[in-house]
């Protein structure tokens, strides 16, 4: 499933773009993970790495911290609908649909 997050193709991913997304792609995803805890802290917290980071967290349906990570990424990115979209599943994956319905209401609202 495609979560909205564009290939990891900018200029500033050029350390492993590809090999991110391969590992990605073949289910590899602490080494992908470890991959983005491998790149300079100015790639590292670009929202294409983050919102890999939540690609993985939902892909491994580790919820609670995917949740938090969205919601974290909200505050920063607050027109990224990914964030809203994969937040929201996390806390209906939880048994939170109520929350969940809010949290994509709130994009609506702003």
């Amino acid at each position: 499933m495609n979560h909205g997050v564009s290939p990891l193709t900018r200029p500033q991913l050029q350390l492993g773009p590809t090999k991110l997304e391969g590992y990605f792609d073949l289910g590899l995803y602490d080494e992908a993970w470890q991959t983005i805890d491998n790149l300079p802290a100015d790639v590292r917290e670009t929202r294409d790495a983050f919102g890999l980071r939540l690609k993985i967290l939902a892909a491994t349906e580790r919820w609670e911290q995917c949740q938090f990570l969205a919601e974290g990424l909200v505050l920063s990115f607050q027109s990224w609908p990914m964030a809203r979209l994969l937040g929201a599943e996390a806390l209906d994956k939880q048994g939170e649909t109520e929350r969940a319905l809010a949290f994509l209401t709130a994009a609506s609202i702003k």
